[in-house]
């Protein structure tokens, strides 16, 4: 696996510090305006029964996959041989309190685009984790106005996600 890009490895920084000592960070310490810069490349999925779904999504992402994706189940951006392999890594990173790094990919030869996903569970102020804040970044190759299909994504592996050695919050994010 690649390392993390700086983009993936700036959220997932922010997330660990909103842990304070805790195994997941509180959704409501999230401060959208501390993550201004990474906004369009974040998401917010929620339970709804046993699916998970969008409860927001960036405008990059929405752009991304030309359409909005508020209310659609999370799991139709990934081709189907890829879903269960996404849920067991969503659910390892729910169930061991840790944060979950997919690399992800679209297309073939020529016409592929590879993608880092993060997961990274929330919990209510009442204890139970309801929520995943998300991020969905294209790597370089990638071309800025690029629009994929749903269905189309293809996990081609993933892991804990750890932050890259002697990182810090940049000044672009406060807590």
């Amino acid at each position: 696996m690649q390392p993390l890009g700086s983009r993936s490895n700036e959220v997932l920084t922010y997330w660990q510090k909103l842990r304070r000592g805790r195994s997941l960070p509180v959704r409501t310490d999230l401060q959208p305006a501390a993550l201004k810069c990474h906004l369009p490349d974040l998401f917010l999925l929620g339970w709804e029964e046993t699916n998970l779904q969008f409860r927001l999504a960036g405008t990059r992402m929405c752009d991304l996959f030309a359409r909005e994706l508020r209310q659609t189940d999370f799991l139709l951006l990934f081709e189907s041989v890829s879903r269960d392999s996404v849920v067991e890594a969503a659910l390892n990173g729910i169930t061991l309190s840790q944060a979950c790094r997919m690399d992800l990919m679209t297309g073939d030869g020529a016409h592929s685009a590879e993608f880092e996903m993060l997961i990274l569970p929330l919990i209510s102020p009442s204890g139970l984790c309801d929520r995943i804040l998300g991020s969905l970044i294209p790597r370089p190759s990638v071309h800025r106005h690029a629009t994929i299909a749903m269905e189309s994504l293809r996990l081609t592996g993933w892991s804990a996600a750890k932050e890259a050695e002697g990182d810090r919050i940049p000044a672009s994010i406060s807590l």
